[in-house]
Protein backbone atom coordinates (compact mmCIF):
# COMPACT_ATOMS: atom_id res chain seq x y z
CA UNK A 1 0.00 0.00 0.00
CA UNK A 2 2.84 2.37 0.85
CA UNK A 3 4.44 1.72 -2.56
CA UNK A 4 1.22 2.71 -4.31
CA UNK A 5 1.04 5.95 -2.32
CA UNK A 6 4.66 6.76 -3.23
CA UNK A 7 3.97 6.05 -6.90
CA UNK A 8 0.92 8.33 -6.83
CA UNK A 9 2.99 11.13 -5.22
CA UNK A 10 5.64 10.73 -7.90
CA UNK A 11 3.06 10.86 -10.71
CA UNK A 12 1.45 13.95 -9.20
CA UNK A 13 4.82 15.70 -8.89
CA UNK A 14 5.60 14.91 -12.54
CA UNK A 15 2.23 16.30 -13.61
CA UNK A 16 2.77 19.49 -11.60
CA UNK A 17 6.21 19.97 -13.22
CA UNK A 18 4.74 19.42 -16.68
CA UNK A 19 1.93 21.90 -16.08
CA UNK A 20 4.39 24.46 -14.69
CA UNK A 21 6.57 24.13 -17.78
CA UNK A 22 3.52 24.44 -20.04
CA UNK A 23 2.40 27.61 -18.26
CA UNK A 24 5.90 29.06 -18.58
CA UNK A 25 5.88 28.25 -22.29
CA UNK A 26 2.51 30.01 -22.75
CA UNK A 27 3.72 33.03 -20.78
CA UNK A 28 6.84 33.37 -22.91
CA UNK A 29 4.75 33.08 -26.09
CA UNK A 30 2.32 35.77 -24.93
CA UNK A 31 5.18 38.10 -23.98
CA UNK A 32 6.81 37.50 -27.33
CA UNK A 33 3.62 38.27 -29.26
CA UNK A 34 3.01 41.38 -27.19
CA UNK A 35 6.49 42.75 -27.89
CA UNK A 36 6.16 41.90 -31.57
CA UNK A 37 2.84 43.72 -31.93
CA UNK A 38 4.19 46.67 -29.94
CA UNK A 39 7.18 46.90 -32.28
CA UNK A 40 4.92 46.73 -35.34
CA UNK A 41 2.70 49.48 -33.99
CA UNK A 42 5.68 51.75 -33.27
CA UNK A 43 7.36 51.35 -36.65
CA UNK A 44 4.44 50.95 -39.05
CA UNK A 45 4.33 54.57 -40.23
CA UNK A 46 8.08 54.66 -40.88
CA UNK A 47 7.87 51.33 -42.65
CA UNK A 48 5.16 52.59 -44.97
CA UNK A 49 7.10 55.76 -45.76
CA UNK A 50 10.58 54.31 -46.23
CA UNK A 51 9.92 50.77 -47.44
CA UNK A 52 6.59 50.45 -49.21
CA UNK A 53 6.51 53.83 -50.98
CA UNK A 54 9.89 53.25 -52.64
CA UNK A 55 10.52 51.06 -55.70
CA UNK A 56 10.73 47.35 -54.97
CA UNK A 57 14.16 45.73 -54.83
CA UNK A 58 15.34 42.36 -53.63
CA UNK A 59 16.17 43.99 -50.30
CA UNK A 60 12.52 45.02 -49.95
CA UNK A 61 11.48 41.40 -50.35
CA UNK A 62 14.12 40.29 -47.87
CA UNK A 63 12.91 42.90 -45.40
CA UNK A 64 9.29 41.81 -45.81
CA UNK A 65 10.18 38.16 -45.34
CA UNK A 66 12.24 38.79 -42.20
CA UNK A 67 9.72 41.16 -40.68
CA UNK A 68 6.52 39.30 -41.40
CA UNK A 69 7.73 35.73 -40.97
CA UNK A 70 7.46 36.45 -37.26
CA UNK A 71 3.69 36.57 -37.67
CA UNK A 72 3.83 32.78 -37.67
CA UNK A 73 4.34 33.04 -33.91
CA UNK A 74 0.60 33.42 -33.10
CA UNK A 75 -0.15 30.39 -35.29
CA UNK A 76 2.41 28.37 -33.35
CA UNK A 77 0.93 29.59 -30.06
CA UNK A 78 -2.57 28.58 -31.10
CA UNK A 79 -1.27 25.17 -32.12
CA UNK A 80 0.47 24.49 -28.81
CA UNK A 81 -2.46 25.82 -26.80
CA UNK A 82 -4.82 23.52 -28.68
CA UNK A 83 -6.66 26.53 -30.13
CA UNK A 84 -6.39 25.01 -33.60
CA UNK A 85 -6.06 21.42 -34.66
CA UNK A 86 -3.01 20.46 -36.72
CA UNK A 87 -3.04 16.77 -37.70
Amino acid sequence: MREIAEEIKKLMADEIRRESFERLNYSVQICSMTLLLYDYSLTLLDEIEYIWKNPWKWTTLLYAFCRYSLLANPIYFLAISKGIHIP
